[in-house]
């Protein structure tokens, strides 16, 4: 039934919810205390959707880098999703033309975690899509709410690592669950060799390291 598929996508996407509604009402604080119109964070939440581009990009905005240089960077940032989503052709391959679009649109690390943890379900496509649905509708109302409230809240030092923190949990979540110690290993190696090399350009240059890794990966055991 297409309630069993519902109720078991929300007992698993809960902790991510939490996670996601706290990390974009941080964003939309963020956003709106950088003195843009506060209705463009949820807005940006709603077409873009995708934390680590956004904290990107409101970071680089907060410069007054080019748009070009905003462009690429958050081009690079997001590259890892492409990765993912070779590992999911064949399993969104039945669902409808628009589900299959917001499939695709909606898939970040949280959603592609839950996915390589658990198997096909009988009705995958419901499942995939309430996965997907239900950290998309909290990431944009925090951010709304985030946006909103921003003149109450004062201005705290410190408030985007959230954001790291929060991409530590999953790692290490991962990794209790598949007992996969190269989730832990390679991102580390990767950044430091990334800054040994290119201190003004680690970040990409690991996130590129490690899609990569994770490419090569998917292509020997598939």
């Amino acid at each position: 039934m297409k309630n069993d598929e519902l109720k078991l996508a929300f007992s698993l996407t809960t902790p991510t919810m939490v996670a996601y509604f706290s990390l974009a009402f941080v964003f939309g604080v963020l956003f709106t205390h950088a003195d843009f119109d506060w209705y463009l964070a949820p807005l940006m939440s709603a077409l873009v959707y995708a934390g680590a581009v956004q904290f990107v990009a409101l970071s680089m905005m907060n410069e007054h880098a080019s748009i070009l240089g905003i462009l690429l960077a958050t081009l690079f940032v997001a590259l890892r999703n492409s990765f993912y989503g070779l590992s999911l052709i064949e399993r969104f391959k039945p669902a409808t033309f628009l589900k299959k679009f917001f499939l695709i649109f909606g898939l970040v690390d949280a959603t592609y975690a839950i996915f390589s943890i658990k198997p096909k379900q009988n009705k995958d496509i419901s499942f995939c899509f309430y996965v997907t649905l239900f950290p998309y509708l909290s990431w944009v109302s925090g951010t709304f709410f985030g946006a909103l409230f921003a003149d109450k809240i004062p201005e705290v030092k410190g408030m985007s690592f959230i954001l790291t923190s929060f991409f530590m949990l999953l790692v290490i979540e991962y990794y209790l669950l598949n007992k996969k110690i190269d989730a832990l290993i390679i991102p580390v190696i990767a950044a430091f060799i990334a800054y040994w090399l290119m201190p003004q350009y680690y970040l990409l240059l690991a996130i590129l390291s490690c899609a990569f890794y994770l490419y090569i990966k998917i292509r020997v055991t598939s």
